[in-house]
C-alpha cells in the first residue's frame, strides 16, 4: 500500500541537515531601556510608581474603608497584593 523505509534505516537521518546557526546582533542596551520606559503606563506620586493595577487596589481599599467593612483578612490580602 505505502512505501516506507523499513524501520531503523538511515533514510531519515541522511535527509537531515544541520541548520546553520545566524547569529543575531544583540540590541544597544540604551535603545533597549529607552524602549522600556515609552510602553510603561505608570503615575509617578513622591517617587512611587503605580501603575494601573495598583492604582485599583488603593481604590478598592480606599471603598472599603469608606463604607467601614470590618474583613480585616481581605485588607491584608489587598495591602499584600499591593505590595506585591
Amino acid at each position: 500500500m505505502y512505501n516506507f523505509p523499513p524501520p531503523y534505516s538511515n533514510f531519515y537521518k541522511a535527509n537531515k541537515k544541520p541548520h546553520p546557526i545566524k547569529q543575531q546582533e544583540l540590541p544597544n542596551k540604551h535603545d533597549e531601556t529607552k524602549h522600556e520606559e515609552q510602553n510603561t503606563n505608570y503615575i509617578n506620586i513622591f517617587g512611587i510608581k503605580l501603575y494601573s493595577d495598583d492604582l485599583i487596589i488603593l481604590f478598592v481599599i480606599f471603598i472599603l474603608y469608606n463604607e467601614k467593612i470590618k474583613d480585616s483578612g481581605l485588607m491584608i490580602c489587598l495591602l499584600l497584593l499591593l505590595l506585591s
